[in-house]
């Protein structure tokens, strides 16, 4: 019976938002040799394209496209895996608090960049949590 069954690749790891750089792997379930032509810049790949032989450095925001041809010559449709590399730490301030403490709670806030998250540490962890973020704007209140 032939082999009519197109080979099913995927990379590991998938994309997504990365703090430093990735080291992919492409690989197949195909049951026979199956090989993988891919390309980095976000262009479709043929069989005129690089052809993966081992892991592949991403170390900036990179668009990888890549797809399988089985020993048969089945071919399986284009994927696409895109990785968003950002190695700079946000930055976030904190605001003077002018407000008097108390022996209850304190508000604290500030500005971060958007889509940020803010986690809050003090000297108790009863205390600890994530803060309330709004566009840049975050606020947390300390019990």
């Amino acid at each position: 019976m032939a082999d009519t069954t197109a080979p099913v690749t995927s990379a590991t790891p998938p994309g997504g938002s990365y703090n430093v750089a990735q080291s992919v792997t492409l690989a197949s379930v195909d049951e026979s040799a199956v090989t993988i032509y891919y390309t980095l810049d976000g262009i479709e790949p043929t069989t005129a394209s690089p052809v993966y032989e081992g892991t592949i450095s991403i170390a900036s925001t990179t668009t990888l496209k890549f797809f399988g041809v089985d020993a048969a010559g089945n071919t399986e449709g284009v994927k696409t895996e895109a990785y968003t590399i950002d190695t700079t730490a946000p930055t976030v301030s904190l605001n003077a608090v002018t407000s008097p403490t108390n022996v209850t709670s304190q508000t604290i806030t500030g500005t971060v960049e958007a889509g940020a998250t803010v986690s809050v540490a003090t000297d108790t962890t009863a205390s600890d949590g994530a803060a309330t973020v709004t566009g840049t704007a975050w606020s947390y209140t300390i019990t």
